[in-house]
């Protein structure tokens, strides 16, 4: 049985830096996104193409996104997740994130709900900027997916990603996908036309690298590739159906 557990590990302190255009949540605010009740003095992240806002989810906080807060979300200019700080979001509907992200250590994306998040890239491959010790995404329910990118990628998750059932992890993208490991008992989908291969690229000896659930895909000709990462994979069409991967230090195959 999965276990979803979400705390903070560490007192909420309320510091953060006063930009007219920065949004901090407040761990003990009441509603949703469009409260006011929710923010450091009142200041409600407007949704504005012209000038988007910075939310910062502080040291410790557990913030919260449903679909009654898409407006507010999908205007972002930038998301910071701060040390020990969790960002869940619980959609039913579509939702995406297409603002530049940055983590602290031990910070954490859980994803619940059964609609999709996707993750709109489109300014460098370095949008995704999670890579401190500790932090990583997790999908319970629902999907987790990538888009096509504009740009030349890869798309890099310089974090672990978690991906339980029956939750999704989507590779939908003409970009290479590189992962910092990648556990759980999900389901991975990659689709018929993805030509790049997905890479796990170096990570640390110990950190989340067990992964015992499904790859689903008809695209034989599929390659994984281990750059001198540690992770271990069950699932036997990885070994069976899918093209053999090529294998660098310190990977496996279960």
């Amino acid at each position: 049985m999965r276990k979803v557990c979400i705390v903070s590990t560490c007192a909420f302190t309320a510091a953060f830096a006063a930009f007219c255009d920065t949004a901090v949540w407040l761990e003990s605010g009441t509603g949703g996104w469009s409260s006011p009740d929710r923010w450091v003095d009142g200041k409600v992240p407007v949704p504005s193409a012209a000038s988007p806002w910075t939310v910062t989810i502080p040291d410790c906080a557990n913030a919260v996104v449903t679909d009654a807060d898409k407006e507010y979300f999908e205007a972002l200019g930038k998301l910071n997740i701060n040390s020990n700080a969790v960002l869940t979001v619980t959609n039913d509907a579509a939702l995406a994130l297409s603002c530049p992200l940055t983590g602290g250590i031990e910070m954490r994306i859980v994803k619940l709900g059964t609609g999709t998040l996707t993750l709109k890239y489109t300014q460098t491959k370095y949008q995704f900027n999670t890579e401190r010790a500790g932090s990583r995404w997790e999908v319970y329910d629902g999907a987790l997916a990538t888009d096509s990118c504009g740009l030349a990628g890869p798309i890099e998750f310089r974090c672990p990603v978690g991906v339980w059932a029956p939750g999704v992890f989507r590779l939908d993208t003409a970009c290479q996908v590189q992962l910092r490991g990648l556990y759980g008992d999900g389901t991975v989908e990659i689709p018929s036309s993805l030509g790049e291969p997905l890479v796990f690229a170096q990570n640390q000896a110990g950190s989340p690298n067990d992964f015992s659930g499904m790859f689903k895909t008809d695209n034989t000709s599929y390659k994984f590739i281990f750059n001198g990462a540690y992770q271990k994979i069950s699932d036997p069409d990885v070994a069976g159906s899918l093209k053999a991967p090529e294998i660098g230090g310190g990977a496996r195959l279960a």
